[in-house]
């Protein structure tokens, strides 16, 4: 079907024309030229760009590349309006938003004024590593998607298991800085066991952005004591990083107390899901780190919701159908109520 059906007669062939211009001039990156094109076509036919998004996409991706960062996001943010799950247009929202933070650490200026040097040189080094790290371009993409969902009610944040170096990803600053930025009554609580751990994280925070710490609420003790007391005071979560204790079975317990309180288009974000070593800890297996039995439990979830599914359309189980009867560990599994998502 074609994109600009919405366009009079007599004009769509001329800016169907226009429109083919300009996104092959975006394809050889002649955005200037492009943005001049897609411009007039929002210009000549009122109302086309906030009803066809890939206008409003290519304007977008103009606009951050010509430097023009806020315009390109309130593109971006009209584009999301119509195509609000099109992974193109937040992944390119995320990389306007990064964008738009460099050189937005106040704190940082004036910590570069110092004349010793030495802070300025650590605030400059977090800062830095802050920007490039896998960890957190998840985070911001995760916190990005359910913002989007979550509108202007509010987002709660929750996080287990605090920052406390500045090079594993600076999960806390992430979210709290997030939560800083986006409308709304937001909150962020982050649990931690170590005291000396929140005392790091926030001498961090002060490093970067000492407004920061008023957006963070810190509770000290151990994960499955804490949790339920975050969980009742936010009564429902919008995104959750977890990467607290390495013991699968206390990864999982984490894991199931904050699936029975997430938002309808809540996230939850689990880290370290790599081979784990054994410790002192731990000493076994950790196959899937601390999704070890996370990802077994959400296997296992969808396939009782899939078997109930089946049943309820013709009266029994693939495998009554078969005449096997069901396995020990899935009678058991149906039996317990945590494996209904």
């Amino acid at each position: 079907m074609n994109k600009f059906g919405v366009v009079v007669p007599a004009y769509k062939d001329q800016i169907i024309q226009l429109y083919s211009e300009a996104h092959n001039l975006v394809m050889r990156n002649d955005y200037a030229r492009a943005l001049e094109l897609l411009d007039r076509i929002a210009a000549d036919v009122p109302g086309l760009a906030l009803k066809t998004p890939q206008i409003n996409y290519e304007r977008a991706l103009c606009l951050k590349s010509l430097g023009q960062i806020h315009e390109a996001e309130e593109a971006i943010r009209s584009c999301l309006n119509v195509r609000p799950d099109d992974p193109n247009c937040v992944r390119l929202l995320s990389e306007i938003r990064r964008i738009k933070e460099k050189g937005m650490y106040p704190s940082q200026k004036s910590v570069v004024k110092d004349v010793q040097g030495n802070k300025a040189t650590t605030a400059n080094r977090i800062a830095e590593k802050a920007q490039v790290n896998f960890r957190t371009a998840i985070i911001d993409l995760g916190l990005e998607t359910v913002s989007i969902f979550s509108g202007s009610n509010g987002l709660n944040a929750l996080e287990v298991g605090c920052m406390f170096k500045d090079n594993e990803g600076l999960s806390t600053y992430r979210i709290a800085h997030f939560i800083k930025e986006v409308e709304g009554q937001n909150r962020f609580i982050s649990i931690e066991y170590e005291p000396e751990h929140i005392q790091s994280c926030k001498q961090i925070l002060t490093t970067l952005d000492s407004g920061l710490l008023s957006k963070v609420k810190f509770l000290c003790g151990h994960s499955l004591e804490m949790l339920p007391k975050a969980l009742d005071e936010m009564q429902s979560v919008d995104f959750a990083l977890l990467d607290g204790g390495a013991g699968p079975e206390c990864c999982l317990r984490e894991f199931e107390l904050v699936v029975q309180r997430l938002s309808e288009n809540g996230l939850v974000v689990i880290d370290d899901l790599q081979d784990m070593a054994p410790t002192e800890a731990y000493p076994f297996p950790r196959p899937f780190g601390k999704g070890t039995l996370i990802l077994p439990y959400l296997v296992i979830a969808e396939y009782l919701e899939v078997r109930d599914i089946q049943r309820a359309g013709n009266g029994r189980s693939c495998s009554q159908s078969e005449g096997v009867s069901d396995s020990e560990l899935i009678a058991q599994s149906t039996s317990n109520e945590l494996f209904q998502l």
